[in-house]
């Protein structure tokens, strides 16, 4: 996969600590130099992630489901999905997300 330098970040508030996830997930990514597109909107609107480089998907699996099928239409890769979990559950056993190395 070539580097990403635009990200596509759908982020589905109702989801406890999704916000907070989507706004750190994307200062590292600024921070790596990638430029991130913002959205809580859902279903995205047609055309949304034209010119994306990839799309990260926060939400459960109707969101994940709902964007995958727009990123295929546009062709845009969905790298990594992970659930979301609450504040004191124990990570997901594998799930590392390092913007640096996509």
């Amino acid at each position: 996969m070539p580097p990403i330098r635009r990200l596509a970040l759908v982020v589905n508030a109702q989801k406890p600590g999704a916000h907070a996830l989507g706004r750190e997930l994307a200062a590292l990514a600024r921070a790596a130099g990638v430029a991130v597109k913002r959205t809580a909107r859902f279903p995205l609107p047609p055309g949304w992630l034209r010119g994306q480089d990839a799309c990260c998907v926060i939400g459960g699996d109707g969101t994940l489901l709902g964007v995958v099928r727009a990123a295929a239409t546009a062709q845009v890769p969905v790298p990594a999905q992970a659930p979301l979990q609450p504040a004191n559950a124990e990570p997901a056993a594998g799930v590392a997300v390092n913007v640096a190395d996509w």
